[in-house]
C-alpha cells in the first residue's frame, strides 16, 4: 500500500497525533499481511525518481504469490495423453 501525506502532517498540532494514528493503521495493515510505503507530497513533487525507485526496490523485494490452479485445468491436463 502507497500512502502520500499532505503537508498537513507535518503541522506542529497534528505530528503526534497523525503519528499515532499512522502506527495503529501500519499495525492493523501488517497483521492482514500488507505493507505500507508512505511519502509526502513534497518527496513527491520534487523527487518522484527517488519515491519510484523506492517503490520499485519493494516490489523487487517483495514475496511473489503462487496463485492457485483452476480445478478444470487440472481435470482437463491429466485427462490428456
Amino acid at each position: 500500500m502507497i500512502e502520500i501525506d499532505g503537508g498537513q502532517h507535518f503541522e506542529h498540532e497534528h505530528l503526534k497525533r497523525d503519528a499515532r494514528r499512522d502506527a495503529r493503521r501500519d499495525a492493523f495493515l501488517a497483521s492482514r499481511g500488507y505493507r505500507v510505503l508512505r511519502f509526502n507530497n513534497h518527496d513527491v513533487m520534487t523527487n518522484r525518481q527517488g519515491v519510484l525507485e523506492t517503490i520499485a526496490a519493494a516490489i523487487e523485494h517483495a514475496p511473489s504469490l503462487t496463485l492457485p490452479r483452476k480445478r478444470g485445468r487440472e481435470q482437463t491436463e491429466s485427462a490428456e495423453p
